[in-house]
């Protein structure tokens, strides 16, 4: 009887470390999964493309060749984030530009003056000859120009929509500018916003440019 008990006693042990030692594993497996997947998706495609590198080039020192891959390829990420952030930074301020123009310019109901050459007409006297006259039957020199006015609306209007009109109608920026002064408070607001954002920008695009540039140098190693 007394070895009956000792028997199952020690059967119940083993079931009981059998029992623990398979939890511990399932523990560490579980454990485990977040560094088998960081060495998946962070070490692994570096080290494979440093290898390939490696069998590439074959050097006559591989070790100084590696550890001068990874720390080029490092550069070269770290050159890739921050293009990206500064591309990110860029957009964000001229998204912000934008805003304050539309908060400024959008809406206006603006008149602008227009110059226009006078209305002509040709006819022919009696002796044959043409003549040319205005509309109100009165001679004029062809070059006199005739002052008239536009009526102009902008739903919307953002930087580049704004400096297109700069370029192409100064008339309708001029009177633009001068529908957004009425209200004193809102133009001061937008030029500390505009001069503020665009000074931001500049900046922004001169250190883009010069990451831009290393990260170019960088990549052909």
């Amino acid at each position: 009887a007394r070895a009956n008990k000792k028997s199952r006693a020690a059967h119940m042990v083993s079931a009981q470390a059998d029992e623990i030692a398979s939890r511990e594993a399932d523990s560490l497996h579980v454990r485990s999964a977040s560094l088998r997947q960081y060495l998946a998706s962070e070490v692994m495609p570096v080290v494979t493309d440093a290898m390939l590198q490696m069998l590439k080039l074959r050097p006559t020192d591989p070790v100084h060749a590696l550890s001068e891959y990874l720390i080029r390829k490092d550069k070269q990420d770290a050159l890739e984030e921050e293009v990206e952030r500064l591309t990110a930074r860029e957009a964000a301020l001229s998204a912000d530009l934008d805003a304050a123009y539309s908060q400024t310019f959008a809406g206006l109901t603006i008149i602008v003056p227009l110059k226009t050459p006078s209305p002509m007409t040709t006819t022919t006297t009696e002796d044959g000859t043409a003549a040319v006259t205005t509309a109100e039957e009165v001679p004029k020199p062809p070059d006199e120009i005739v002052e008239t006015t536009e009526t102009r609306s902008f739903p919307d209007i953002n930087e580049v929509e704004f400096r297109r009109l700069g370029a192409d109608e100064p008339a309708v920026t001029a009177a633009l500018l001068a529908g957004a002064q009425v209200d004193n408070a809102q133009w001061l607001r937008f030029q500390r916003e505009a001069h503020r954002s665009k000074l931001q920008r500049d900046r922004v695009q001169t250190e883009l440019a010069a990451a831009t540039a290393e990260l170019s140098v960088a990549r052909r190693g």
